[in-house]
């Protein structure tokens, strides 16, 4: 089984996780022109290295580049925080640490000097890519196992989320590969479509194996006591190199005290 979609729907209709028919109007997603090879075929001079500094407030670069001419930008990180990146140009993208070595994600493994290389798979443009540091200690920590409480505890179960942070936390599981944790958040009904997934939970995880990361943007809230609807912008960054865009309405349902995702449709 391929782990990338083939198709425009199929990559809408997996993401989402919605019925088939909602999402075949979809045309908003950039396809990648080529895929990228895993390291760098291009050697980088130096007086195509710039150095720039990151922190919180986005900060965007441009310039000229092409597949036989790499440039690159380095920046000082520390560990545990994360580089996020946005583009809607078709660019191979390479992370190296202080050590010299490629990064597989963008959560950044140690302190130093990082350096961030671009290209294109094929031919010649301009770019433009907004680049942030994300502050460790605004990540949500892994969770860890509490004491177990006393017989006449009132707390022995964790209080629900509410939809917008179900939503959020939806998200957070994914990007932090909890996939077992983040189907948990799915309704019942979601998790036994067999249309969307065949093969049930592998078919979920292979898919988004193929997601290097997800950037939700919360746009409103639609407050109902059976029904809430979270409105959202996401964008879908591929370990392709493509970035794909979508805004988006999450209806959710209660099932016992915790919501959970049911259906998601397209925001025309």
């Amino acid at each position: 089984m391929a782990i990338f979609p083939k198709s425009l729907y199929q990559l809408t209709q997996h993401t989402l996780l919605l019925f088939a028919s909602l999402l075949t109007a979809c045309q908003s997603f950039i396809s990648p022109q080529s895929s990228c090879p895993k390291e760098p075929n291009t050697v980088l001079k130096n007086q195509n290295v710039k150095e720039i500094k990151l922190d919180e407030k986005p900060q965007k670069v441009s310039g000229y580049i092409s597949n036989n001419e790499a440039v690159g930008y380095t920046f000082s990180a520390k560990e545990g925080q994360q580089l996020n990146y946005k583009t809607e140009d078709n660019l191979c993208l390479w992370i190296y640490t202080p050590n010299q070595k490629i990064l597989k994600e963008t959560t950044l493994p140690e302190n130093g000097i990082y350096l961030l290389q671009l290209t294109t798979p094929k031919g010649s443009s301009s770019y433009n890519i907004t680049l942030n540091l994300q502050q460790a200690s605004q990540t949500l920590p892994s969770r860890t196992e509490s004491p177990e409480p006393s017989p006449t505890s009132d707390n022995a179960s964790q209080p629900s989320l509410s939809p917008t942070e179900t939503v959020e936390e939806y998200f957070r599981l994914i990007n932090r590969r909890e996939y077992e944790k983040a189907w948990d958040i799915l309704s019942k009904s979601q998790q036994e479509d067999s249309k969307l997934r065949p093969n049930g939970f592998s078919s979920y995880q292979e898919w988004w194996d193929s997601v290097e990361k997800v950037e939700l943007t919360l746009l409103s809230e639609q407050k109902d006591e059976f029904e809430p609807v979270i409105n959202a912008e996401l964008t879908f960054i591929m370990k392709s190199g493509s970035h794909n865009q979508q805004k988006l309405s999450f209806f959710l349902i209660k099932q016992g005290d915790q919501w959970k995702i049911n259906k998601v449709k397209l925001i025309q």
